[in-house]
């Protein structure tokens, strides 16, 4: 969609090729039924290749969905990566937390649109508001306002989870494991297919947050 302004000027540069080329008006016939058929068969296998990977991606997404939806009730808090919470923010009237607001190098990211004027999609508003929030807290600071959130939000009667893969829920664990027990209530599979047709199964799990008794 980038370069469809320069659209006519190849079709028009084409066909004054095709016409240089080939003189007489029966191959000339021939060789733009070629140039066609190349042209639709590399477009149609590009164009499925497109549309399987879409597919993939819609069936995920329903599947998250439909998961979160069967197990969590209305109110619920949900903790998952940006990408994740675009997936289920209109699956059920749930409060959602990106787990980039509690990971420096995150905020960092998002607030660096601050130190030039160069334009960028994410607003420097947004960008100046997290700074002064959250700019100049430490890792050990992050994880204590993550933690004193998630506390809060239960002692309300809400219940907490976590939607993460495997990778993440070892980050997890490994930053909140100390206070909470990690109750795995639902689970699925994100499949994806290579170019080359090899299969991908990425187990993706539903985590409630239970506090954890002392020992």
């Amino acid at each position: 969609r980038f370069f469809v302004s320069v659209f006519p000027a190849l079709i028009l540069g084409a066909v004054a090729l095709l016409d240089a080329a080939v003189r007489e008006l029966r191959y000339r016939a021939v060789a733009v039924g070629a140039v066609v058929l190349v042209i639709a068969t590399v477009n149609l296998r590009q164009t499925t290749q497109a549309l399987d990977k879409r597919v993939e991606r819609w069936a995920f997404t329903r599947t998250t969905g439909e998961t979160v939806a069967a197990n969590l009730p209305a109110g619920s808090v949900i903790f998952a990566t940006d990408g994740m919470l675009n997936y289920v923010e209109y699956w059920g009237d749930y409060r959602l937390y990106s787990e980039e607001t509690f990971e420096r190098n995150a905020i960092a990211n998002k607030v660096k649109v601050l130190t030039n004027d160069d334009p960028h999609p994410f607003q420097r508003e947004k960008a100046l508001r997290i700074a002064n929030l959250l700019g100049n807290r430490n890792d050990a600071q992050l994880v204590t306002l993550q933690r004193e959130r998630i506390s809060r939000h239960l002692a309300g009667g809400r219940r907490v989870a976590l939607l993460v893969n495997a990778d993440g829920f070892r980050r997890w664990r490994g930053r909140l494991g100390e206070w909470f027990d990690f109750k795995i209530i639902g689970a699925w599979q994100e499949t994806t297919t290579s170019p080359k047709k090899e299969v991908r199964q990425t187990p993706w799990a539903l985590y409630e947050l239970v506090p954890r008794r002392p020992a």
